[in-house]
């Protein structure tokens, strides 16, 4: 069943790991590491996209292969990335840092080619990390500076990827200004002074509070500072409803000075879970981090991990799998309300809005609306039909009053984060490449309507596919992530779904809407197939 959720639940678990504790590993360290992440419930994985390590030879150049090994055990897994771009590359600090315009602009332009290599493969991006600290920025920190690249890595980002979620850098927690660091509730109110609103999806904020617990009201106290002066910047500048995802918390084990017990580190977890699952406002929360680093007992960075340095759970590790498994929203839905999630079939709960055809180059005059093929109906993509021919037979699909303010109907502006296609199928082959329909079609639409069939020119359908389906079986049915494409209409875009481009000359069929089931459906329902399904 397809479904459409607008947000994560509050409190749901996530890790922000070092990329620097993935680099270097073999493939199998890295899928093991993640491999555990999964046992654990580990939903999300924030990690460092490193500018640096991405384009160290200059504006032109680009290596991916390290995040693309990490993104890909990540996928392996179900677990969704949070990319933090960030670290800035020697080219761009030798030439005035990010205080100079043409180096926010090469920083957009880095965004803007990830959001691309990874679409369908990341789709939260955070705009760099605790840029309130020189440590981070490089030079001094500054407000307005930050939001300059904010905006534009935010514009660069959503028009690589229309449905990316973009989060604002993870605010340090640093309580005044001072130096080399600008206090965090400080810096909000000067991003939104300089024009940050509509920039950002949620805001990033590090609410750490050791050796204090979560609910103490120290006004030195990470979390405090946020349930106070965070939000209420957020509120006075009409971001009420916008969440903050905690993108670092967390508290150390060993340390000179105010370092935590183990079990304090696991209370810490359960109750920063605990009052964020009480909060509208609340994302998710990536505890910092995994793993001990180990070494100097007098160094706090180096055990602030679940586990030890050898691998040894420690108590923290109890609680958060708790937590995530049996207590906490990772596994399971959590009574979402009833605008959350949103299925659209042909002839379920009345609706009647399917709009399926194909064209055929054999057959150019010809019309599939309401053809049979095998003694059902199907629509059949294949680039040699008939074989050897090289005359493709192209898909259409759509899905018709998607996007409204009616019952049953997604809003306008929705956020998508998970949007599914499930078809039935009928006859094993190749695939397509499903690219979005920009143009009018009707289930009458032949070959020769279209001048020559459909055309992937940036005018007839997009130039660049949502997905790529990949070999598909002949039997059973497939479900395909177009999160991407539902976004792209709630955001506005004209919705006149896909067209379905061949991948190779072993056809693949699909039942269409006036298809019949095989067998009576078990429940009172209408026994049509396929059952076109978002999920």
């Amino acid at each position: 069943m397809a479904v459409i959720d607008t947000s994560p639940p509050s409190g749901q678990l996530g890790l922000a790991t070092p990329l620097g504790e993935l680099l270097g590993r073999s493939d199998a360290d890295m899928n093991a590491e993640f491999a555990d992440y999964a046992e654990l419930g580990v939903a999300w994985v924030r990690t460092d996209f490193w500018w640096d390590l991405v384009q160290s030879g200059g504006p032109n150049s680009y290596n991916w292969s390290e995040l693309d090994r990490m993104v890909a055990a990540a996928n392996k897994y179900n677990i969704k990335v949070v990319a933090t771009l960030h670290g800035t590359p020697d080219w761009i600090d030798s030439s005035g840092g990010m205080r100079a315009d043409a180096n926010i602009l090469a920083y957009a332009n880095f965004a803007k080619a990830a959001a691309e290599h990874f679409a369908g493969k990341v789709q939260h991006w955070q705009i760099w990390n605790e840029p309130n600290l020189r440590l981070y920025w490089h030079v001094q920190p500054d407000a307005s500076d930050y939001t300059k690249t904010l905006k534009a890595a935010n514009t660069a980002i959503k028009g690589a990827d229309p449905s990316a979620f973009v989060i604002s850098g993870g605010l340090s927690p640093a309580p005044e200004t001072a130096g080399d660091h600008v206090g965090a509730v400080a810096f909000l109110d000067q991003m939104y002074a300089n024009g940050a609103r509509g920039s950002f999806d949620a805001v990033g904020y590090h609410p750490y509070s050791w050796p204090l617990m979560p609910d103490d009201s120290a006004p030195w106290n990470g979390w405090e500072m946020m349930e106070t002066g965070i939000r209420q910047t957020m509120i006075a500048n009409g971001d009420a409803n916008t969440p903050v995802w905690m993108t670092e918390m967390g508290g150390p084990t060993s340390g000179r000075t105010n370092a935590i017990s183990q079990q304090r580190q696991a209370d810490t977890i359960q109750q920063s879970y605990d009052l964020a699952t009480g909060y509208s406002w609340a994302g998710p929360i990536m505890w910092y981090t995994y793993q001990d680093r180990g070494g100097s007992t007098s160094n706090a960075e180096n055990w602030f991990g679940l586990v030890g340095p050898n691998g040894e759970r420690k108590a923290a590790y109890a609680a958060y799998q708790n937590i995530a498994l049996h207590d906490g929203p990772n596994t399971a839905d959590p009574t979402p309300s009833p605008t959350a999630k949103v299925t659209f079939q042909q002839g379920v709960n009345g609706y009647a809005g399917t709009l399926d055809t194909m064209v055929r180059e054999g057959t150019s005059d010809a019309s599939y609306g309401n053809a049979r093929i095998d003694g059902f109906s199907a629509t059949s993509i294949d680039a040699a039909d008939p074989s050897g021919t090289g005359q493709e037979s192209q898909g259409l699909l759509q899905f018709t009053g998607l996007i409204g303010t009616g019952s049953g109907q997604i809003p306008h502006g929705a956020r998508i984060t998970k949007a599914g296609l499930t078809l039935h199928n009928s006859d094993a082959g190749d695939g397509a490449a499903l690219h979005r329909m920009l143009a009018d079609w009707s289930d009458g639409t032949t070959w020769n309507s279209l001048g020559t069939g459909i055309q992937a020119n940036g005018t007839e359908a997009a130039a660049k596919a949502d997905l790529v389906t990949g070999q598909q079986p002949g039997s059973g049915t497939s479900t395909f992530d177009v999160t991407s494409s539902v976004q792209a209409w709630a955001s506005g875009a004209e919705n006149h779904g896909w067209a379905f481009l061949p991948l190779g000359e072993n056809g693949w069929d699909f039942r269409s809407s006036e298809g019949q089931a095989p067998r009576p459906l078990p429940l009172n329902t209408p026994p049509v197939q396929p059952q076109h399904q978002w999920c």
